[in-house]
């Protein structure tokens, strides 16, 4: 899924009123900065060992790297040594954006589910 993305990573253009498929991606792409937001909570206080957090630092990064921003919904990044350009150019239709924000957002659940499950490992 997250192919998907990286091959669409550019930031696409809707030049027309927003629908509810619009309303829809938009709602997965603040659900997936939200997830974000706390798998950076999440990182500070997790008990694990220096290699294994590196590993989710570098999972977050290509997550980030491998977004495609919704029109008027740019994000800010924690980790501002990457290269990250958003770039316009890329046309997809509206439910195909859908598709992109809902990939996006599952890779972030993945890697936060990941991250619990690491922190229960190093735990016991």
């Amino acid at each position: 899924m997250i192919a998907v993305c990286i091959f669409i990573q550019p930031a696409c253009k809707h030049d027309h009123a927003t629908n509810k498929d619009l309303e829809r991606a938009k709602a997965y792409y603040k659900s997936a900065l939200e997830a974000s937001e706390n798998l950076e909570r999440m990182l500070d206080t997790m008990v694990v060992n220096d290699s294994i957090r590196s590993i989710f630092v570098d999972r977050i990064k290509q997550w980030e790297e491998s977004v495609v921003e919704m029109e008027g919904m740019a994000h800010a990044h924690k980790h501002s040594e990457h290269n990250h350009d958003h770039k316009g150019g890329y046309q997809i239709t509206d439910k195909q954006m859908v598709d992109v924000q809902k990939a996006w957002l599952d890779t972030i659940l993945t890697i936060e589910m990941d991250m619990k499950n690491s922190g229960k490992a190093s735990n016991q």
